[in-house]
């Protein structure tokens, strides 16, 4: 079968969505399978190549920066998607088409649909599902709703990757009498795994990976962090923080860190290659959330298959990923974050109890399985 993927979002561009597409792609490729993989270009890359025996096409859309992408800059990309389709569709002769995104990338597949009967299938990831950060996105979900619909509407299947995110979504899907399946993401226990040499335990080592926007909270865990300290002056040396990302509120949060005298703690690394990541988790001992929305967050699937004890926001998601005194903390209110890490620095056997409670736990997640889920669907659709 011939698959077209498509994603505005490939790495090195964005987070989570680009890294699914990319082993969705692998797992389908190494099933037997034909798939082109149709995203934005970004400095450095290639336009055309073959990666892992897929094919990867960048255009030249107006994407700036590589961990987010305005308004404009994405339906500039859904219109250079447009003006080249006949030449893919030509070339690659897809069967069936996968849009991760309602919005943007949906209505490419709602264009395909109209002008080549390509029955397209929907991957929502979060922010594309009405009701998903009520409150940030709010605006966002009203101004594209006429466009959003019309996507929902003409898709041959929905896809949401988390339970607490099928159950928003199928409170749109109701309308078009569709139905939403579940299928989470995965996780490459290859790339991702425990570290095979002793850690320093000279202090507790937290790790954030992730971008640095409001909906992530960093902010929160900065000011636990502070907290502890101020309780227990002592502690000073007891703890590091390495933050893996970008984004728009760096330098606030990088001038809070400044402002609170926890230079010494929090490290601002900017993004890490997808090589060098898996060192990051490795060195850590305790994997920190503190979001206040996620779909099925890959960062909290890579953290369990390195072997880490997580800390993390009870919200849909994470509450898959995450086992309350099993192989980590979920917690409700940003207030008790600071509690939460003293326990790890009072009790270091929770680290390693905690890890291999993640580790084992994280096996039950395959990108191999992920695929062959997407594959039935597309075989199923007509």
């Amino acid at each position: 079968m011939k698959i077209l993927l498509l994603n505005y979002e490939f790495p090195p561009l964005g987070g989570g969505a680009g890294n699914a597409t990319k082993n969705i792609a692998r797992e389908m490729t190494a099933l037997g399978h034909s798939v082109c993989v149709v995203t934005a270009w970004f400095e450095g890359q290639s336009d055309d190549e073959v990666i892992d025996g897929y094919r990867v096409i960048r255009l030249h859309s107006l994407r700036k920066k590589k961990e987010s992408s305005n308004l404009i800059e994405m339906l500039h990309f859904v219109w250079c998607a447009i003006r080249r389709s006949k030449r893919i569709v030509s070339e690659f002769k897809p069967e069936k088409v996968v849009c991760f995104f309602a919005v943007p990338t949906g209505i490419i597949g709602l264009y395909l649909k109209k002008k080549y009967k390509l029955p397209y299938i929907i991957s929502l990831r979060g922010g594309d599902v009405p009701g998903f950060l009520p409150i940030s996105l709010k605006y966002h979900h009203i101004i594209s709703a006429p466009i959003t619909n019309l996507v929902w509407k003409g898709s041959a299947d929905i896809i949401a990757n988390s339970k607490g995110l099928t159950t928003l979504a199928e409170k749109t899907a109701v309308k078009f009498n569709k139905t939403v399946e579940y299928i989470p993401n995965g996780v490459n226990t290859k790339e991702f795994f425990p570290a095979q040499t002793p850690k320093d335990s000279s202090k507790l080592k937290l790790l954030f990976v992730g971008r640095l926007v409001e909906q992530k909270g960093v902010t929160y865990l900065i000011k636990a962090v502070e907290q502890i300290i101020l309780k227990n002056p002592s502690l000073k040396d007891a703890i590091s923080c390495d933050v893996i990302g970008d984004g728009p509120l760096r330098e606030s949060l990088e001038a809070e860190v400044k402002s609170r005298n926890l230079e010494h703690v929090f490290s601002f690394l900017g993004w890490a290659s997808r090589a060098d990541l898996p060192a990051y988790y490795q060195k850590a001992d305790v994997f920190v959330l503190p979001s206040f929305d996620e779909g099925m967050p890959n960062v909290v699937l890579e953290a369990i298959a390195s072997g880490l004890a997580i800390i993390a926001t009870d919200i849909a998601g994470n509450d898959e990923l995450v086992e309350s005194g099993s192989n980590g903390f979920l917690y409700k209110d940003h207030k008790d974050l600071s509690e939460i890490i003293e326990k790890f620095i009072k009790d270091s056997d929770l680290i390693t109890r905690f890890g291999k409670a993640s580790e084992l736990k994280s096996q039950t997640f395959s990108w191999k399985l992920v695929a062959e889920k997407y594959i039935n669907i597309c075989q199923e659709i007509k």
